[in-house]
């Protein structure tokens, strides 16, 4: 489950922050989980069974950052599956508006 820990609009257009936050969907999509993660605090989060760090995006999408900052971190190859996921949400907004209203 992915997380942005901001969402703002700019001249009515979405557009997404930079940082997302890496859970396990233990609910399996449940939405009340997703609104329990999104309002916890940093340090709750690490002490998340479910939480596994976060990606930061920089430099117009050439540079990336995983921080397992929890108790849990993933694997080289599931980072890159990460990104490579939101790197597609990212290129196509309507596609995160229909994840993040499900």
């Amino acid at each position: 489950m992915v997380i942005p820990d901001v969402q703002f609009h700019l001249d009515g257009t979405t557009s997404l922050t930079f940082i997302y936050s890496i859970y396990a969907d233990c609910a399996q999509g449940d939405p009340n989980q997703r609104l329990k993660k999104d309002v916890a605090s940093r340090s709750d989060k690490r002490h998340d069974p479910d939480y596994f760090g976060y990606v930061i995006f920089h430099k117009n999408d050439t540079l990336f950052t995983y921080v397992a900052d929890g108790e849990n971190h993933l694997r080289a190859t599931d980072v890159e599956e990460l990104i490579n996921m939101i790197s597609r949400v990212r290129n196509q907004p309507d596609v995160w508006e229909k994840f993040w209203n499900n």
